[in-house]
């Protein structure tokens, strides 16, 4: 369904929840209505990524979201971070959810020349929290080394990596590509006389957008009449 099809259907339902007529004080235009449907959109990508990794429906549902890509050091922008052998990189703009990760590290000696070489171009990265880092920095069977290095989320679309010392003089060992998958946030549904934004979500999918957006609606409308009482 287009935009403007997924409002028609929503104010049918909304409609047939009143008998039919939708009283002044439950009126919603189409701005209204398109809140609400993201609303519901978003609830959909959440509820269904708690489960993308073991469910085929989930994926099958959130497939039209999943992006698959490389960034490379230009584009994650890395900078310096306060951890040791640590940088921070910048992920793609739209990412919500990542769902697999892979990194290409390789060793930088410090020239001149400044020599790469390469040392996993598939390396595994482990998903830390800061206390994990903190209990196994120091840790040699735990902390990171050539097949695997550590990543932190540490907000705002960033990602701390964690690589490891290099045992070669004047060299340093860094991610130079981050092979990502990643789920991406929905589009926002505008709902425009021109210029209309559609739900990226597959066709099969958007009636349970609309239920749920009017559902929601609906429960806001009632919680709202109770605090009126």
């Amino acid at each position: 369904m287009t935009a403007q099809e997924m409002r028609f259907r929503f104010e049918d339902l909304y409609s047939k929840a009143f008998g039919g007529i939708v009283p002044k004080a439950a009126f919603l235009d189409s701005i209204e209505i398109a809140y609400f449907l993201n609303l519901a959109q978003d609830k959909f990508v959440e509820e269904w990524y708690r489960v993308f990794e073991y469910n085929e429906a989930a994926r099958k549902r959130l497939s039209a979201l999943v992006v698959e890509t490389s960034v490379d050091r230009t584009a994650g922008a890395p900078t310096s971070s306060v951890k040791q052998y640590g940088e921070i990189w910048a992920l793609p703009a739209n990412t919500l959810y990542v769902v697999q990760e892979q990194a290409h590290i390789v060793r930088y000696a410090v020239g001149p020349p400044e020599v790469e070489t390469i040392i996993n171009a598939n390396c595994d990265i482990k998903p830390v929290n800061l206390d994990y880092y903190n209990k196994h920095v120091n840790n040699s069977f735990k902390k990171p080394y050539s097949s695997l290095i550590w990543r932190l989320d540490i907000g705002d679309k960033k990602h701390e990596f964690i690589t490891y010392d290099s045992e070669t003089a004047g060299a340093v060992v860094r991610v130079k590509f981050y092979k990502v998958t990643y789920i991406k946030s929905p589009a926002e549904i505008k709902i425009l006389t021109s210029g209309s934004v559609n739900c990226e979500l597959s066709s099969d999918y958007h009636m349970e957008i609309v239920d749920e957006a009017v559902n929601i609606a609906l429960s806001r409308f009632s919680l709202s009449q109770e605090e009126n009482k």
